[in-house]
Protein backbone atom coordinates (compact mmCIF):
# COMPACT_ATOMS: atom_id res chain seq x y z
CA UNK A 1 0.00 0.00 0.00
CA UNK A 2 1.04 3.31 -1.39
CA UNK A 3 1.70 6.47 1.31
CA UNK A 4 -1.59 7.69 2.29
CA UNK A 5 -2.98 10.64 1.21
CA UNK A 6 -2.64 13.70 3.15
CA UNK A 7 -1.12 17.37 3.05
CA UNK A 8 1.93 16.21 4.89
CA UNK A 9 3.03 13.07 3.00
CA UNK A 10 3.50 15.33 0.32
CA UNK A 11 6.48 16.28 1.27
CA UNK A 12 8.26 13.19 1.26
CA UNK A 13 7.22 13.14 -2.45
CA UNK A 14 9.35 15.56 -3.34
CA UNK A 15 12.84 14.07 -5.03
CA UNK A 16 14.66 17.44 -4.27
CA UNK A 17 14.59 16.79 -0.39
CA UNK A 18 16.79 13.87 -1.36
CA UNK A 19 19.64 15.03 -3.20
CA UNK A 20 23.17 12.90 -2.69
CA UNK A 21 20.71 10.34 -0.45
CA UNK A 22 20.09 6.99 -1.34
CA UNK A 23 16.11 6.56 -1.10
CA UNK A 24 14.55 3.01 -0.61
CA UNK A 25 10.63 2.82 -0.31
CA UNK A 26 9.30 -0.73 0.99
CA UNK A 27 5.83 -1.40 -1.14
CA UNK A 28 3.70 -3.57 0.58
CA UNK A 29 1.34 -4.07 -2.61
CA UNK A 30 0.22 -2.13 -5.44
CA UNK A 31 -3.98 -3.43 -5.08
CA UNK A 32 -5.63 0.05 -5.22
CA UNK A 33 -4.02 0.35 -9.07
CA UNK A 34 -4.71 -2.94 -10.16
CA UNK A 35 -8.24 -3.11 -8.95
CA UNK A 36 -8.72 1.06 -9.92
CA UNK A 37 -12.31 0.31 -11.15
CA UNK A 38 -13.23 -0.16 -7.76
CA UNK A 39 -10.53 1.61 -5.34
CA UNK A 40 -9.73 4.74 -8.12
CA UNK A 41 -12.88 5.63 -9.40
CA UNK A 42 -12.45 9.75 -9.13
CA UNK A 43 -9.58 11.77 -10.76
CA UNK A 44 -8.37 13.20 -7.61
CA UNK A 45 -7.72 9.82 -6.17
CA UNK A 46 -5.84 8.15 -9.39
CA UNK A 47 -3.95 11.58 -9.98
CA UNK A 48 -2.78 11.39 -6.16
CA UNK A 49 -1.80 7.72 -6.30
CA UNK A 50 -0.55 8.00 -9.43
CA UNK A 51 2.21 10.65 -7.83
CA UNK A 52 2.73 8.06 -5.24
CA UNK A 53 4.36 5.92 -8.25
CA UNK A 54 6.09 8.66 -9.76
CA UNK A 55 7.84 9.14 -6.57
CA UNK A 56 8.41 5.15 -6.31
CA UNK A 57 10.10 5.69 -9.66
CA UNK A 58 12.92 7.93 -8.67
CA UNK A 59 13.93 5.85 -5.53
CA UNK A 60 17.18 4.26 -5.59
CA UNK A 61 15.61 0.66 -4.87
CA UNK A 62 12.48 -0.87 -3.65
CA UNK A 63 11.76 -3.27 -1.08
CA UNK A 64 9.05 -5.38 -1.37
CA UNK A 65 7.42 -8.08 0.60
CA UNK A 66 6.37 -10.92 -2.05
CA UNK A 67 7.31 -11.80 -5.39
CA UNK A 68 3.55 -11.20 -5.86
CA UNK A 69 4.26 -7.34 -5.21
CA UNK A 70 7.76 -7.54 -7.61
CA UNK A 71 5.84 -9.24 -10.26
CA UNK A 72 3.05 -6.33 -10.25
CA UNK A 73 5.18 -4.03 -10.01
CA UNK A 74 7.41 -5.15 -13.17
CA UNK A 75 3.51 -5.93 -14.94
CA UNK A 76 0.88 -3.28 -14.32
CA UNK A 77 3.64 0.06 -14.11
CA UNK A 78 6.78 -1.09 -15.88
CA UNK A 79 9.05 -1.15 -13.18
CA UNK A 80 12.89 -2.61 -13.67
CA UNK A 81 13.28 -5.99 -12.14
CA UNK A 82 16.71 -4.88 -10.96
CA UNK A 83 15.96 -2.40 -8.93
CA UNK A 84 13.32 -4.60 -6.67
CA UNK A 85 14.38 -6.83 -4.14
CA UNK A 86 12.04 -9.16 -2.09
CA UNK A 87 12.62 -8.98 1.72
CA UNK A 88 9.18 -10.80 2.68
CA UNK A 89 7.86 -10.24 5.87
CA UNK A 90 8.08 -11.46 9.25
CA UNK A 91 5.49 -12.55 11.76
CA UNK A 92 5.33 -11.59 15.87
CA UNK A 93 7.23 -14.15 17.55
CA UNK A 94 4.20 -15.35 20.03
CA UNK A 95 2.75 -16.59 16.80
CA UNK A 96 4.12 -20.62 17.36
CA UNK A 97 2.96 -23.60 17.78
CA UNK A 98 1.91 -24.36 21.33
CA UNK A 99 0.21 -27.29 22.84
CA UNK A 100 -3.80 -27.42 23.81
CA UNK A 101 -5.68 -29.63 25.70
CA UNK A 102 -8.67 -31.53 24.09
CA UNK A 103 -11.02 -30.04 26.49
CA UNK A 104 -9.47 -26.38 25.05
CA UNK A 105 -9.79 -27.67 21.46
CA UNK A 106 -13.21 -28.97 22.42
CA UNK A 107 -14.55 -25.49 23.86
CA UNK A 108 -12.85 -23.47 20.57
CA UNK A 109 -14.68 -26.01 18.52
CA UNK A 110 -17.87 -25.40 20.03
CA UNK A 111 -17.61 -21.81 20.17
CA UNK A 112 -16.72 -21.12 16.38
CA UNK A 113 -18.87 -23.88 15.27
CA UNK A 114 -15.78 -26.08 14.04
CA UNK A 115 -16.34 -29.93 13.59
CA UNK A 116 -12.30 -31.32 13.02
CA UNK A 117 -10.19 -30.28 11.19
CA UNK A 118 -10.16 -26.68 9.02
CA UNK A 119 -8.38 -24.39 6.88
CA UNK A 120 -8.14 -21.06 8.36
CA UNK A 121 -8.66 -17.41 6.08
CA UNK A 122 -8.02 -13.91 8.08
CA UNK A 123 -9.56 -12.42 5.71
CA UNK A 124 -11.32 -8.92 5.65
CA UNK A 125 -14.31 -7.57 4.58
CA UNK A 126 -12.74 -5.56 1.38
CA UNK A 127 -12.93 -7.17 -2.08
CA UNK A 128 -9.00 -7.03 -2.62
CA UNK A 129 -9.55 -9.94 0.30
CA UNK A 130 -11.08 -11.70 -2.41
CA UNK A 131 -13.39 -14.03 0.03
CA UNK A 132 -16.17 -14.84 -2.54
CA UNK A 133 -13.40 -16.18 -4.87
CA UNK A 134 -12.12 -18.63 -1.76
CA UNK A 135 -15.49 -19.65 -1.58
CA UNK A 136 -15.96 -21.00 -4.93
CA UNK A 137 -12.54 -22.65 -4.91
CA UNK A 138 -13.52 -24.03 -1.72
CA UNK A 139 -16.21 -25.64 -3.20
CA UNK A 140 -14.87 -26.96 -6.18
CA UNK A 141 -12.68 -29.16 -4.02
CA UNK A 142 -13.14 -32.49 -3.88
CA UNK A 143 -16.28 -33.77 -1.35
CA UNK A 144 -13.03 -36.43 0.27
CA UNK A 145 -11.45 -32.68 1.16
CA UNK A 146 -14.49 -30.54 2.21
CA UNK A 147 -15.82 -34.01 4.06
CA UNK A 148 -11.84 -33.43 5.99
CA UNK A 149 -11.86 -29.64 6.57
CA UNK A 150 -13.96 -27.18 6.84
CA UNK A 151 -13.34 -23.48 5.82
CA UNK A 152 -13.49 -20.91 8.62
CA UNK A 153 -13.29 -17.82 7.61
CA UNK A 154 -12.16 -15.21 10.77
CA UNK A 155 -12.69 -11.53 10.20
CA UNK A 156 -15.43 -9.21 10.73
CA UNK A 157 -18.16 -8.53 8.59
CA UNK A 158 -21.20 -6.31 7.67
CA UNK A 159 -24.14 -8.16 7.64
CA UNK A 160 -25.02 -7.37 3.97
CA UNK A 161 -21.42 -9.88 3.16
CA UNK A 162 -22.58 -12.19 6.14
CA UNK A 163 -25.83 -12.64 3.71
CA UNK A 164 -23.59 -12.65 0.65
CA UNK A 165 -21.15 -15.38 1.78
CA UNK A 166 -24.11 -17.38 3.04
CA UNK A 167 -25.85 -17.42 0.01
CA UNK A 168 -22.56 -17.93 -1.91
CA UNK A 169 -21.56 -21.17 -0.10
CA UNK A 170 -25.51 -22.53 -0.59
CA UNK A 171 -24.49 -21.61 -4.38
CA UNK A 172 -21.55 -23.61 -4.25
CA UNK A 173 -22.94 -26.45 -1.89
CA UNK A 174 -20.75 -25.66 1.13
CA UNK A 175 -23.09 -24.24 3.43
CA UNK A 176 -22.77 -26.79 6.11
CA UNK A 177 -18.87 -26.32 5.71
CA UNK A 178 -17.96 -22.74 5.15
CA UNK A 179 -17.93 -21.23 8.98
CA UNK A 180 -18.34 -17.38 8.95
CA UNK A 181 -16.58 -16.17 12.44
CA UNK A 182 -17.72 -12.30 11.80
CA UNK A 183 -14.84 -12.23 14.38
CA UNK A 184 -11.61 -10.04 13.46
CA UNK A 185 -8.85 -11.98 15.03
CA UNK A 186 -8.28 -8.30 16.87
CA UNK A 187 -11.63 -8.95 18.55
CA UNK A 188 -10.78 -12.49 19.75
CA UNK A 189 -8.83 -12.81 23.35
CA UNK A 190 -4.80 -13.36 22.75
CA UNK A 191 -4.95 -16.59 23.76
CA UNK A 192 -7.83 -17.57 22.08
CA UNK A 193 -6.53 -16.06 19.03
CA UNK A 194 -2.54 -18.21 19.73
CA UNK A 195 -4.71 -21.32 19.73
CA UNK A 196 -6.84 -20.70 16.43
CA UNK A 197 -3.88 -20.02 14.57
CA UNK A 198 -1.67 -22.82 15.89
CA UNK A 199 -3.72 -25.24 16.14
Amino acid sequence: TLMRSSAASDVYKRQEWFQNVNVVAIVYDIIPYVMKEHYLTDKNSYKWYMSCVDMLRWCDRLLVISNSVKTDLIHYLDFPADRIDVIWGAINEQFRMINISLDEQKRLYTKFGIHGKYIMCTGGDDERKNIEGLIRSYGKLSKEVRGDYQLVIVCKLSQTSVEKYHNLAIECGVENQVVLTNLSLIHISEPTRLRCISY
